[in-house]
């Protein structure tokens, strides 16, 4: 067990939630940087929706872009 930020003691089930919200969260700015990177490229629309398809970067996560700082 380990002592976080607040002085309480952590077990590790917290600790193993905690590193999974934070790779979820890393994904998905990875993901989102991708996205962005992909449609720089991209042609037209049509180019960047077939591109995202491809990667797999058509989902939710590109919608996020508005709601992330400076990547």
């Amino acid at each position: 067990m380990t002592v976080s930020d607040t002085g309480y003691t952590r077990g590790a089930a917290d600790e193993f939630t905690q590193a999974r919200a934070d790779a979820r969260e890393d994904m998905s700015a990875k993901r989102v940087r991708a996205a962005r990177t992909v449609a720089s490229y991209a042609v037209d629309a049509q180019d960047c929706l077939t591109l995202l398809r491809m990667l797999g970067l058509d989902t939710d996560d590109a919608d996020d872009a508005d709601n992330t700082a400076d990547l």
